[in-house]
């Protein structure tokens, strides 16, 4: 399952036999816009605009799109035939998350480290990334899993964590505020502060004012891997852990919501006066909402 939204606040959920998208002033209203099969349903979502979709899947190689009235459909990209052997075991691209600045701006992360880059013309990879020297050859050490930004620069994270402004990308390096087993899979950025976050040990750093700062002592109850995360459109950012755990950063501020009866969590957006949570209640696909002025902690 994979939940989002676009700028003007339509929310899209996934689930394995399809799309469903709510739109704005009716959230409680979900309606089916396209059928997906089981290796074909995205695990991580971008929504350029309430009519323009993109995803990636458990699938080799593959990167989707839907549009209103087409179906969800695999794209062609460079990565799209792409397979390898290594040793015994053939290989090849899985895409680990996607999002962009529009539906002729997009990036995809994917877990081989090559960064892919639609142009609204044409699907390319991206030069390759400035990895560390000790990086190569363990390939767990040049891995990426997340990809963010705003309208100034990308953030790429992984094994280590790359920016990309006017053109070039840059190693940013690992800073001391993450512990070294901090894998960096979620990547934000607003207005030029960005904020990262990972696990297996929970790690939440933001860089401002050209410093790094560990938020992870103000993310109180927060136990488990901070998987993925996402810049709102209200300049705040959300990440989540697989169990209920939800964190949202404004500038200094850091607010932890606990759904522990929410699990397989799979997204979390900002929209007007509300939060909304995506998971697993049981073994129904779950959509919570909750009023901004609730304290944060737990939420009954």
């Amino acid at each position: 399952m994979a939940f989002g939204a676009a700028p003007d606040g339509t929310l899209f959920l996934s689930v394995s036999d399809g799309l469903f998208r709510a739109l704005p002033g009716a959230d409680s209203v979900w309606s089916r816009i396209a059928t997906t099969e089981n290796e074909n349903f995205p695990i991580k979502l971008y929504a350029a605009s309430r009519n323009v979709l993109f995803g990636v899947t458990r699938k080799c190689n593959a990167v989707f799109r839907w549009d209103e009235g087409r179906a969800w459909r695999a794209l062609k990209t460079p990565a799209s035939d792409s397979f390898w052997v290594e040793g015994h075991r053939r290989r090849c691209f899985f895409m680990r998350d996607v999002w962009g600045r529009g539906e002729s701006d997009v990036f995809v992360a994917t877990d081989e480290g090559p960064l892919l880059h639609f142009d609204g013309d044409a699907w390319r990879f991206e030069p390759p990334l400035p990895f560390p020297a000790a990086a190569d050859p363990p390939r767990a050490q040049r891995q990426l899993w997340s990809v963010g930004g705003d309208d100034a620069q990308v953030i790429a994270g992984g094994s280590a964590i790359f920016r990309k402004r006017e053109g070039e990308w840059s190693l940013v390096g690992r800073p001391d505020e993450l512990p070294p087993d901090c894998g960096v899979q979620a990547a934000a950025a607003w207005r030029g502060d960005v904020v990262v976050a990972g696990g297996p040990q929970p790690c939440l750093a933001r860089f401002a004012n050209g410093r790094w700062t560990s938020l992870m002592p103000r993310a109180v109850g927060v136990r488990d891997n901070l998987y993925s995360g996402r810049a709102q459109s209200d300049g705040s950012m959300l990440f989540w852990s697989t169990f209920g755990e939800f964190v949202e950063v404004r500038g200094d501020s850091v607010s932890v919501y606990l759904l522990p009866e929410l699990r397989g969590t799979r997204g979390a957006v900002a929209s007007g006066p509300f939060l909304y949570f995506a998971g697993d209640i049981g073994d129904t696909a779950t959509v919570v909402r909750i009023t901004r002025s609730l304290s944060a902690g737990h939420v009954p």
